[in-house]
This record gives structure tokens, sequence and C-alpha cells, in this order.
């Protein structure tokens, strides 16, 4: 059943729930193979292929170059040319992952195509340390990042931490043939009142942020109860209270430095509801998955991005350009 080691285990216990199979004190692999034995085969392989490229907690930035791709990289089909010719892959291993043999520097493990949008999954050994009889010994664990380039849009999708997103995204670039220095911007960073909008979109509750006072205490943050679902900090009538009380103390409260929201996705094809939860750093720039994410989820949250961030702002220069015309 190692065809499905990308599938966080909390998922394939739900999963296996929605079909009768016995989940309580049984091991993965045997619930896995009740479930293949039900003829879920199928619908394992759509999650694994769901979580390939995702799966953990992790950033998320799109980035557009400030100039074209190069022409030897105009495609995704000349970029896996490229790849190849480069020798950064084989040919066999275009369409599969692979585990090459691990140490600190970061390798290519995962190179896929699908349609104009190629994706690729790095793997890095990072140090740690573990218990051997009474002392500790060093050992690499094997650190997973991915990005997507989409050919069609001539983006480059980076899926890891905030501080180490000039990394991959520099990685990206040079595989694509770009010249340095490597200029580029964020299409993830956003104003409060853009990260609102996305929010609006995705149908999603504000369930923490922080705001920036200018005054003695720094800042304040305000979490919603858990035990009472469903709060949604921007309609909560104890929050507005809160918020007021302390602009009548001549305190601003406009200059937020984070948003925490959460939402329920439904994958289309098992029917599995995920709770999704992000963080939106409106102070550095930042978006992050705060719980682990299928490729679904990060398409949705990146639709409402390229809406609000991108298409909402062409459209408002189009009308201005007009309205100069007329």
């Amino acid at each position: 059943m190692s065809s499905f080691e990308n599938i966080p285990d909390t998922l394939i216990r739900s999963y296996a729930q929605l079909h009768s199979v016995k989940t309580r004190g049984r091991e993965i692999e045997d619930i896995l193979k009740d479930c293949v034995e039900k003829g879920q085969g199928d619908q394992l392989l759509h999650l694994e292929k769901q979580f390939q490229f995702a799966g953990s907690p992790t950033g998320l930035t799109l980035c557009k170059p400030d100039s074209n791709f190069p022409d030897k990289s105009k495609s995704a089909e000349d970029f896996i040319k490229v790849l190849i010719n480069e020798k950064h892959v084989s040919k066999e291993n275009i369409g599969h992952e692979w585990q090459p043999e691990l140490r600190q520097g970061i390798q290519i493990c995962s190179v896929v195509q699908e349609g104009s949008d190629v994706f690729i999954k790095f793997v890095e050994g990072k140090r740690t340390t573990h218990k051997y009889n009474y002392g500790k010994r060093p050992a690499l664990y094997a650190h997973f990042t991915s990005i997507v380039i989409h050919f069609g849009e001539q983006v480059i999708e980076v899926r890891c931490a905030h501080t180490y997103r000039k990394t991959y995204v520099e990685i990206a670039m040079k595989l694509l043939g770009f010249a340095e220095p490597y200029k580029w911007h964020s299409w993830t960073t956003v104003t409060k009142e853009e990260a609102k909008l996305i929010s609006a979109i995705l149908s999603a509750d504000l369930v923490s942020t922080e705001i920036n006072l200018p005054s003695t205490v720094g800042s304040i943050r305000f979490t919603a109860d858990r035990s009472q679902k469903g709060v949604n900090l921007r309609n909560d009538e104890t929050y507005r209270k809160i918020v007021a009380a302390i602009k009548d103390l001549d305190i601003p409260t406009d200059d937020t430095n984070d948003e925490s929201c959460e939402f329920v996705y439904t994958d289309p094809t098992t029917s599995i509801k995920m709770p999704v939860s992000f963080e939106i750093n409106i102070r550095q720039g930042g978006f992050k998955f705060l719980k682990p994410v299928t490729e679904g989820i990060i398409t949705t949250v990146i639709e409402a991005f390229i809406h609000v961030c991108f298409t909402m702002k062409q459209t408002t220069i189009n009308e201005a350009a007009t309205g100069e015309q007329q």
C-alpha cells in the first residue's frame, strides 16, 4: 500500500469511515487494504495525486517575473526538454516520484506535467538528532517543498514558508533560464481590504486577528471562542464593541498584522469534507495554510487571490482608462 504514502493518516481514517471500514485500533496499511478490497482504490489514487505536491501545512506565494519566460522555456513541453537536456532529471523519471540519496542540498525528486503546468517537488535533507541507547545521534530527515510553473499565465507558484520563498523562486527562474539578477513580484501580498474580499469569496470565517496599536500596549490579538462553533469575528458583536471601545480611546485600530480564517472544502470526487485553515500575514506579505491541504484546496484559494489581486485590479485600471478617454 506504499502507493498511498502522501495521504495523511487522519484523512485515510476519515475516508475509511465513510465507507464503513473499521479504523479503531488498526494500522493504516490494514485500513487501506480493506478500502481497496471494497473497490475504493481509484478514489484513493485520486487522493494520493491530490496530496503529491500539496499535503503538509505550507506557505503559498504566486510570483510573477518582471519579464517573459525565456524562449527556451516558453512552454511546458520545452521546459521539460530543458530539464532533461541539462541533466536535472532523466527522461525515465518524468511523471514519477523518486527518492534520491538524502543530503543537505536541495534536489529534485518529482516532475509532473499537467497541461500547461509543470509540478516540481524538491527534497532537502535537514539535520536532526534521535535517541540511541543512552545518547543521541545526528541524522537527516527528508523535507519536501513543491513549486508549480504555470506557463499559460507565466506565473511561478511556490509552496514554502515566506522566509524560504526567495530561494525557491530563484531556483525556478534559474531552471527556466532567466539571467541574474532575478526580478519578480508577489501576487499574494495583499491589503487588509483585499484579505477581507478573499475571505468572502471563500466563505471563510475570521477566527483570529492581531491588531497593531500605536500605544504602550503594542498589539492585541482576538481569537474566536472554540467552544462555540461558527464564530466569525467579522460579524461578532462582542468583537465590534471591544474594537469600538479602543477607538473611543483615540487609538486607531485599522493596522492589522495578520488574519487567520477557516472554511470547509468538499472534495468533489470523494465527497470528503476537509477543514481548511489559513493565515494571511498582511504586515509581512505572506500567506500560509495551517492544516494539510489538497491540490483542489490550493486551486480554490489561488482563484480567489487572482480574482481579487489581478482581475479586479485590472478591471479598475481599464475602467479608469475608459473614463479618461471619454
